[in-house]
């Protein structure tokens, strides 16, 4: 782990994680951060508002927005049906999660950087 943390402030990589404390108090601070970006990474969740929550942040920025999927061991768009039970979902995931299981992050993703 703190191999990664050595590559990021070698690359300039950073991760900031934030949550609002109070409505607005946000405001500007995307785009500010993006001003020093070269890609802004968010989570892949298509629920809710955040799909278009996302896209209008894409908007308001000057650099690449990427949706990243990192819900759970199956990507989120492996199935495009709901499940009503436990017992069909753990059916499909056994069928189909073997297929996803091959692709590993690197292990030194910065290597070539």
């Amino acid at each position: 782990m703190a191999d990664n943390a050595a590559h990021c402030q070698k690359f300039g990589v950073a991760y900031y994680p934030y949550l609002e404390p109070a409505d607005d108090a946000g405001k500007g601070l995307l785009q500010a951060l993006a001003r020093e970006a070269c890609v802004v990474v968010t989570d892949d969740f298509p629920c809710f508002f955040l799909p278009r929550m996302v896209a209008a942040a894409g908007k308001k920025i000057a650099v690449a927005l990427e949706a990243v999927d990192s819900n759970g061991l199956l990507p989120i768009h492996a199935t495009d049906r709901v499940f009503g039970r436990a017992f069909d979902f753990r059916r499909f995931l056994q069928k189909n999660l073997p297929a996803h299981l091959d692709d590993f992050p690197d292990a030194n993703p910065f290597e070539k950087a």
